[in-house]
């Protein structure tokens, strides 16, 4: 969901974007630069729900961020003649939702309690844990206990589920 979109101009005149998209878990920061802007700029309206794809970008120092290469409004479809909607859902299912955690400004110590939290989550998400310079992957149990205890070590800003 379109959660709140701030427009800019760039040096040469042209308008684009930081959209910021949110789920039940977090939200992450898009940015849309004039030509992608241009493109999307039909569909882009708070509180649309939409589909988005593009590049993701780690910056070292700050919180991950798509660049956007799409965003399209997700219309609800009413099931089609024959078609049941577990069918739909089996398609929802096999896109691989990822749990990007950004551990980089925990200390050694709650770092390695992070890691032993982690293993009691055993699950079917992947999740990518960035720390010292490194990307650490797991599968996780994706609950309302698991995320409370990892927000207990990170702010939400530092929790993204992509």
């Amino acid at each position: 969901i379109v959660g709140a979109i701030k427009k800019i101009n760039t040096r040469k005149g042209d308008t684009m974007a930081f959209v910021t998209i949110e789920d039940y878990y977090g939200s992450i920061e898009c940015l849309a630069f004039a030509r992608t802007y241009e493109r999307i700029k039909g569909s882009l309206r708070r509180d649309a729900v939409v589909r988005i794809s593009g590049k993701l970008d780690l910056p070292s120092e700050k919180a991950p961020v798509i660049i956007l290469d799409k965003l399209e409004e997700v219309a609800e479809e009413e099931p089609k003649t024959g078609e049941e909607p577990v069918q739909n859902a089996q398609k929802e299912e096999e896109k691989e939702q990822v749990l990007w955690i950004d551990a980089r400004s925990l200390t050694e110590e709650d770092f390695n309690e992070l890691l032993e939290t982690l293993s009691s989550y055993e699950g079917d998400v992947r999740c990518k844990l960035l720390y010292g310079g490194k990307r650490y992957e797991f599968r996780v149990r994706l609950n309302r206990a698991f995320m409370a205890e990892v927000m207990s070590f990170l702010p939400e800003s530092c929790v993204k589920l992509l």
